[in-house]
C-alpha cells in the first residue's frame, strides 16, 4: 500500500477550494502541468516540498488580503479586526471602497497589480474571497481596481 504525504482527496479539496486550474497551480508550484492531476488521482505522491510551497502561496494570499483590508480601513479611518460570521455583513456605519475584480485574464490582472506578476488572476480572486471575510465588498467589473 502506498503512503501519501497528503491524501489525494485532500489535495483535490485544496485545489478546488482555491479555484485554481491544474495549469495555474502547476505554474505557481513550478512543476510540469501533468503532475497536478497525477497527485489528485494518487498516481504519484505529492512531494513533501509541495506542501510547503502551497503554504507559501496561501500565506501570500493572506498577506495580500490583509493589505487590501488595511488600505480600505485606513481610507475609511477605521480598523477591522475580526472575521465575519457566515452571512454577516460588515459594520453598517463603515463605508469602504469595494474591490473590483476584472476578468480572469492574467495580463489585465498583472497590469493593475504588477507586484503579483508570478500569480494568475484566479489567485487574486482567492485573495478577494479572503478580504471579503473581513467586510470588503467585492464587485465584478471590466478592470481590476487597486
Amino acid at each position: 500500500m502506498t503512503t501519501h504525504a497528503i491524501d489525494p482527496a485532500r489535495f483535490t479539496t485544496l485545489l478546488l477550494d482555491r479555484g485554481y486550474t491544474h495549469g495555474e497551480l502547476a505554474a505557481m508550484l513550478e512543476v510540469h502541468p501533468h503532475r497536478v492531476p497525477r497527485w489528485e488521482s494518487g498516481t504519484e505522491n505529492v512531494p513533501p516540498g509541495i506542501l510547503a510551497r502551497l503554504a507559501a502561496i496561501d500565506a501570500a494570499a493572506a498577506a495580500a488580503a490583509a493589505g487590501i483590508v488595511a488600505d480600505r480601513a485606513r481610507a475609511a479611518n477605521t480598523t477591522i479586526t475580526a472575521h465575519r460570521d457566515a452571512g454577516e455583513r460588515g459594520p453598517a456605519d463603515i463605508t469602504m471602497t469595494p474591490l473590483t475584480l476584472g476578468p480572469l485574464d492574467d495580463a489585465a490582472f498583472h497590469a493593475a497589480w504588477p507586484e503579483h506578476a508570478g500569480m494568475p488572476a484566479r489567485w487574486w480572486w482567492h485573495v478577494a474571497a479572503i478580504a471579503e471575510n473581513y467586510g470588503i465588498d467585492i464587485e465584478r467589473g471590466s478592470t481590476y481596481s487597486r
